[in-house]
């Protein structure tokens, strides 16, 4: 498989897109497999687990305020 580079992303890294327009740019990840932010979360592995973690540790209602708050971005 060709490996894609993005910006400052090698071939075995991906680049993070600015969360400016987040709520209108679904699906999300690279490779678009998720369909809401909440799942893009979730799917995050790696370094990023625990920055996953702790979102899945908050209150439903601090999700909800966290993902409400990218969508204003």
């Amino acid at each position: 498989a060709a490996l894609l580079v993005a910006a400052d992303a090698t071939g075995n890294e991906f680049r993070t897109a600015p969360l400016w327009g987040a709520a209108q740019s679904a699906p999300y990840l690279h490779d678009g497999r998720a369909p809401t932010i909440e799942e893009a979360i979730a799917l995050h592995e790696g370094e990023a687990t625990p920055t996953r973690d702790r979102f899945r540790a908050l209150s439903r209602p601090d999700r909800a305020a966290l993902v409400g708050f990218v969508k204003s971005l």
